[in-house]
């Protein structure tokens, strides 16, 4: 309820979305008829005139206030004299700007006015008073009219006396009051209907938001669905190009595998974001990629190269990068194949690159892929194990290899016991 006066207003049952502001709206979805009934009776009481509050077609809504005896016993309680009140109680509620309307009762011959309550263009109700005699009345004429609608003539002429006199110019005051109430009925429900409508439109609002959020959600799973068969996809793809150089390097099968395992192991030691220890760990399984350029007969040559045959080794470096930007990879996979035989000092290629120059992905990888070689077999020289590994990343700490990455590597091994997990062999 607005407030007392306003009423209780169920604007699911006057309202819908295609329809116009006042379509369906009756008086008693407007107000609290309690309430209103209260002030027609206040109403009543002070002003010393009859009260009630009707349907447009003169149904009555409102229960009677200060009826006389002659209006409310006799006529209406004849049917034919009933049904020409409600005639009349329509005739005078009729809809008019400019004041209230007053004239002779169409049933009784008393004094009657009235004021519609109107909510958005549609008549709604009026507000009827009257039953006061203004000066002398045609008795012979409302006796006769007793007779028309079947009523005792003699009861009715001692209810006639009974109804109150009142001079025009105070019932005329009375009725102005009355319009001024009425208007103000019309405003504080339009008031109403206004409010109704904001509340309808922001529970449809809602309803929209709640409806679109539930198609987010489930739009986002399903992107969270297909990240993931992506995730998987692109994982099984890298994990066959690096299988793919394997094959053409025996001697070295399981290398990218390992160093990936080393190399995440390190990122996580430092506490680089989950984000940044992937990139590096994807790098890591295909960063010898570049090999696939590089003749079998130099990747197997049990002996050492010659100058030649290592500048077509380094290469691989810049010919990793080539295919992988063509793969269109995500993030700085591409740049950290690139990088991963750099050194902090510069001494490292294909660029010569130093160490402000590189990512931190590529300090991480570059010592994975430097214990990891020492650690295992070679086809020019037999597996050196994790220590001296350890010692030759220790001994440039700090020149070729960054500090913090060294340290991380070595706690790695030493403190928290990281071992290489087994790869399964190229088939």
């Amino acid at each position: 309820m607005v407030a007392s006066i306003h009423g209780q207003y169920d604007a699911r049952r006057a309202l819908s979305s295609d329809q116009p502001v006042a379509v369906g709206v009756e008086f008693a979805d407007l107000f609290d008829i309690e309430d209103i009934q209260r002030i027609q009776d206040d109403f009543s009481a002070a002003t010393g005139v009859a009260s009630i509050i009707v349907e447009p077609d003169g149904t009555p809504i409102t229960r009677q206030s200060n009826f006389c005896r002659l209006c409310s016993e006799i006529i209406r309680g004849t049917e034919q004299g009933r049904a020409n009140c409600m005639k009349s109680d329509a005739v005078i509620g009729n809809s008019d700007e400019s004041g209230p309307r007053i004239q002779t009762c169409l049933s009784g011959g008393l004094i009657d006015g009235g004021a519609s309550i109107s909510v958005g263009g549609k008549h709604v109700a009026n507000w009827l008073i009257g039953q006061v005699r203004v000066g002398d009345h045609d008795e012979a004429r409302m006796l006769a009219y007793a007779r028309e609608i079947g009523a005792d003539p003699e009861e009715f002429r001692v209810a006639l006396a009974e109804v109150p006199v009142m001079p025009a110019e105070r019932f005329e005051r009375i009725a102005r009051m009355l319009f001024s109430f009425a208007n103000q009925l019309s405003l504080i429900a339009y008031q109403n209907v206004q409010q109704a409508e904001l509340i309808t439109e922001q529970e449809r609002v809602k309803s929209e938001i709640a409806r679109l959020n539930g198609d987010l959600e489930q739009l986002a799973e399903q992107r969270g669905r297909d990240l993931e068969t992506l995730n998987l996809t692109l994982t099984s793809v890298i994990d066959v190009v690096g299988q793919i150089v394997e094959t053409r390097d025996p001697y070295t099968a399981g290398h990218q595998r390992r160093v990936a395992q080393l190399a995440y192991g390190i990122a996580e030691e430092m506490g680089l974001p989950d984000a940044e220890a992937d990139e590096i760990r994807t790098a890591a399984l295909i960063h010898d990629v570049g090999k696939i350029s590089v003749p079998a007969e130099i990747l197997s040559k049990p002996g050492a190269l010659s100058a030649p045959e290592f500048e077509i080794i380094k290469d691989h470096a810049a010919a990793g990068f080539r295919i992988v930007s063509a793969a269109h990879m995500q993030g700085r996979i591409a740049e950290l194949v690139h990088q991963h035989h750099e050194r902090c000092d510069g001494s490292g290629y294909p660029r010569g690159l130093k160490h402000e120059e590189l990512l931190v992905g590529s300090r991480v990888l570059m010592v994975a892929d430097v214990v990891e070689a020492m650690a295992s077999h070679r086809p020019y020289r037999p597996a050196l194990g994790i220590e001296p590994a350890l010692a030759e990343i220790e001994k440039w700490a700090g020149v070729r290899y960054e500090s913090s990455v060294v340290e991380a590597c070595a706690r790695l091994f030493r403190e928290r016991g990281f071992v290489f997990s087994e790869v399964e062999p190229i088939l």
